[in-house]
């Protein structure tokens, strides 16, 4: 108990300084950028904005500064001589993992609740501010818009294009529906000049529809036809704002049936990368005490293995990208941090051994 409060008043009394440095930082640059390339931006507008971005830009920070901690940390217990005492004491590395991964725990707990429950809110207000204030362009007028929407038939693919939709309003222009088989061939085009959404409802109505049917090579005027589209109402919910994750949730599982299976995993990407990201939390501590013990015997190698983790996490993130933009099936998303773990668990399994 004694050296659990040791410990983790220690990290965290390096969590909190390396994470607040880190964030008045990352907004001192982000105040200098904006002063510089924003030319109608007035200092009182840039206040607001930097105002508006710091609590989220806190939490945003905390995987790198979990890491950098636990680095601090043990490079204290170096220089103090504790490791050797630790042994004394009988203190094993099994011990230890504990309370790194304990440490990593209760710092993921605080982010997720810190970002997901109390800033998100006002990391939209700054992505509005930003885009209307500094970008000076409104933040409910969506332009030139492609998707890929849930097709009747199994056999097309459907895409919907849009020049312009005013989300205030409800009214867009200049609205087109794509069918393309699946040799690539423009089956049917659906267009309108002037249309309305109705959100609740999930439909989309359009004054005048010009219909061509490629293949029998005929073209039909149809007025006033309503559209039911889920899957065009679920992506247009996110395309504005970072979603919370019971929205994310939302899309995958209730609506499901009414997505593309290509934006059906890219939502299942996003969710996950939300997630890895307080994984990463949770991974930094324990990972960088692995790479330490196992250099232990030797000096020179030690100190340089403890900055491994921070590429091994960003080459994961790469990973998972580059899956998710493929469009792999969700599963292999897990393979980059199913790897991590399965390292650490090699790790405390040799350790154990030797100690």
């Amino acid at each position: 108990m004694v050296l659990k409060k040791y410990l983790l008043k220690r990290f965290f009394k390096y969590l909190f300084i390396i994470n607040i440095s880190l964030t008045l930082l990352f907004n001192f640059i982000e105040f200098f950028e904006k002063i510089v390339r924003v030319k109608h931006a007035t200092l009182g507008m840039v206040f607001h904005f930097i105002t508006l971005n710091i609590p989220s830009s806190f939490f945003q920070t905390l995987n790198v500064s979990c890491w950098l901690s636990t680095c601090l940390l043990i490079k204290e217990f170096a220089e103090q001589n504790e490791w050797e005492t630790f042994k004394i004491l009988n203190i094993n590395y099994h011990k230890l993992f504990k309370l790194f991964l304990f440490a990593g725990l209760i710092t993921a707990t605080f982010t997720f609740i810190g970002k997901e429950k109390l800033t998100l809110t006002l990391q939209n207000k700054s992505e509005k501010f930003k885009f209307e204030k500094l970008k000076q362009a409104s933040y409910q007028k969506i332009y030139n818009k492609w998707l890929e929407l849930k097709s009747v038939n199994k056999f097309f693919k459907t895409f919907c294009f849009f020049q312009f939709l005013d989300l205030k309003e409800n009214k867009g222009s200049n609205i087109i529906f794509i069918n393309i088989n699946k040799n690539f061939e423009v089956e049917k085009i659906i267009s309108g000049d002037k249309f309305k959404i109705l959100p609740f409802k999930k439909k989309i109505t359009i004054k005048k529809v010009i219909e061509v049917n490629t293949k029998a090579n005929t073209q039909s005027i149809k007025r006033n036809q309503i559209l039911y589209q889920p899957s065009f109402f679920s992506q247009l919910q996110l395309s504005n704002f970072i979603p919370q994750l019971s929205i994310l949730f939302k899309n995958i599982i209730l609506n499901k049936i009414f997505l593309p299976k290509n934006v059906w995993y890219d939502f299942i990407s996003k969710l996950l990368k939300r997630l890895f990201f307080y994984l990463q939390i949770i991974l930094y501590p324990i990972l960088t005490l692995c790479f330490f013990l196992l250099f232990e015997e030797r000096k020179k190698y030690k100190w340089i293995s403890i900055f491994l983790p921070y590429p091994i996490m960003i080459l994961a993130d790469l990973i998972v990208d580059f899956f998710a933009n493929r469009n792999f099936l969700p599963i292999f998303l897990f393979v980059p941090y199913l790897l991590i773990v399965l390292f650490i668990l090699f790790c405390k399994k040799k350790l154990a051994k030797n100690s």
